[in-house]
C-alpha cells in the first residue's frame, strides 16, 4: 500500500505537509520548511526518491587544504614540481572544510509545479549563490518524466576551491548502478577499469539505481559530472566501494588544476528529468532515455528504424544523408533500418561507402549498442 498522502492546501502559499498529483507520480513536501520528502511512483506503487534529508536538496561545499593534500597522495603516481603546484594549489589557506544549505522562504504551487524559494544560509556564504530556486514539474500523462529546473541567483566569485551539488536520494537498497556514457550503460561495479576514479563519473544522458522494486533514472540535462552517495570532489578511488543509494550531480566546481586563477559567478540555470522503470525492465533503460530525448528534439525523417534501433543522427552528406544508427540494447538483436524512395548504402562514420551493395532495408544482427553508419541516397524516378 503507498504511504498516506499527507494534506493538501488549495491555494498558494501552501502550508504544512502538501502534495503535488499526476496520473503516474506525487510528489510529497513540507511547504513550512521548504523539504521535499518523497517522490512516488503511482504505476511501480513504490517511492522513487526518498531521504534522510530530503530530495532535491542543494549543497554548496569549500574545500581544505588537507584534502587537496589527501587527493594528492591518492592521485598521484610521481610527485612532480608542476602536478604539486596545479593540483596542490601553493599559498592556498589552511581553512576547514564547510558545508552550506540554503535557508528556506517560501514556496509557491498549483496542480502540477512547486517552486521552491531558498536564500544563502546566514554567515560568511563564501561564493555561494545569494539566493536558489527550484521548480518541480509533474507530468500531465503517465509517460512523461519528472522535470525539475534549478536556478543559482548572484553567485559571487572566490579564491577557495568549491563545489555545488543537487542530490537524488534513491529509496530502497541499491541492486544495481548504470551509468550512461560512450553510446553504451557500464556497471561502475564492474565495468570502470581499476586503477581508474571510482569517486566521480561522466554521464552523457542518464544514470540510474535498481532496487527490489524499481529502476530510479535521472537525466541530468547540464551537469554531466556525479557522483554516488559521496561528494566526489577531492575523492580518487582506485577500486569501487559500495556507497548509500544516491546520485549526486555536480553543478560546478573548481577542483581540478590549472596555472591561472579560476572562478565562477553569476546566475545560473540547470534542468533535470527523472523517470521511474519497473525493476525487471532495467534493459530498457537506455531506450528510454534516448526516446525521450529525441521527442523533445522532435525528429522526424523519411527513415523508419525498428526498435530497438535508433537513428540519433541524419545530417547532410553531399548528394545524401549520413544516417547513423545505434542498437539501444545491451544484447545483440536482429532488426531492420528502412525508407521508401532511398537506397542505403553502408558506410563509415565520415559517409564513405564501404564494399557492401546498397540496399532499400538494411536488415542483420547489431551486436550491444552497436553505432552503424549509411549513406542514403534518393533513388531517381
Amino acid at each position: 500500500m503507498p504511504p498516506p498522502e499527507p494534506e493538501h492546501a488549495q491555494g498558494t502559499p501552501r502550508t504544512g505537509l502538501c502534495s503535488l498529483t499526476s496520473p503516474r507520480y506525487r510528489l510529497d513536501y513540507n511547504a513550512d520548511t521548504g523539504e521535499i520528502l518523497r517522490l512516488y511512483d503511482n504505476a511501480l506503487n513504490a517511492p522513487l526518491l526518498e531521504g534522510e534529508n530530503g530530495i532535491f536538496a542543494y549543497r554548496y561545499d569549500r574545500y581544505s587544504a588537507a584534502e587537496m593534500t589527501e587527493y594528492l597522495r591518492a592521485y598521484a603516481y610521481r610527485f612532480s614540481d608542476w602536478g604539486i603546484a596545479d593540483n596542490g594549489r601553493i599559498e592556498y589557506p589552511e581553512c576547514a572544510h564547510v558545508t552550506r544549505h540554503p535557508q528556506f522562504e517560501r514556496c509557491e504551487a498549483s496542480e502540477r509545479q512547486a517552486t521552491f524559494f531558498y536564500r544563502a544560509a546566514e554567515g560568511e556564504r563564501f561564493g555561494d549563490a545569494e539566493r536558489v530556486e527550484l521548480t518541480v514539474t509533474l507530468p500531465e500523462d503517465a509517460e512523461g518524466p519528472v522535470h525539475l529546473t534549478l536556478r543559482l541567483l548572484g553567485k559571487r566569485a572566490t579564491p577557495y576551491v568549491e563545489s555545488g551539488a543537487l542530490s537524488f536520494p534513491v529509496a530502497g537498497r541499491a541492486q544495481a548502478l548504470y551509468i550512461n556514457k560512450a553510446g553504451q550503460v557500464l556497471r561502475p561495479e564492474t565495468d570502470i577499469a581499476s586503477g581508474a576514479n571510482h569517486a566521480f563519473y561522466a554521464v552523457e544522458d542518464v544514470a540510474a539505481i535498481a532496487t527490489a522494486q524499481s529502476v530510479v533514472a535521472v537525466m541530468p540535462r547540464d551537469t554531466p559530472l556525479v557522483s554516488i552517495g559521496e561528494n566526489g570532489v577531492y575523492g580518487f578511488r582506485r577500486m569501487y566501494e559500495p556507497h548509500a543509494p544516491e546520485i549526486r550531480c555536480c553543478l560546478f566546481n573548481t577542483m581540478w588544476g590549472t596555472n591561472f586563477p579560476q572562478w565562477i559567478e553569476g546566475d545560473f540555470t540547470f534542468t533535470f528529468d527523472v523517470l521511474g522503470l519497473p525493476a525487471q525492465d532495467a534493459a530498457r533503460l537506455y531506450s528510454e532515455a534516448e526516446t525521450l530525448l529525441d521527442a523533445e528534439a522532435g525528429i522526424a525523417s523519411p527513415f523508419v528504424a525498428e526498435e530497438p534501433l535508433r537513428i540519433c543522427g541524419a545530417q547532410p552528406c553531399g548528394a545524401g544523408t549520413l544516417l547513423h544508427v545505434q542498437n539501444l540494447s545491451g544484447e545483440a538483436c536482429r532488426a531492420t533500418l528502412h525508407a521508401e524512395g532511398w537506397t542505403l548504402l553502408p558506410s563509415d562514420l565520415y559517409g564513405e561507402p564501404l564494399p557492401a551493395n546498397g540496399v532499400h532495408r538494411a536488415n542483420g544482427v547489431f551486436a550491444p549498442f552497436e553505432l552503424r553508419s549509411y549513406l542514403a541516397k534518393r533513388e531517381e524516378n
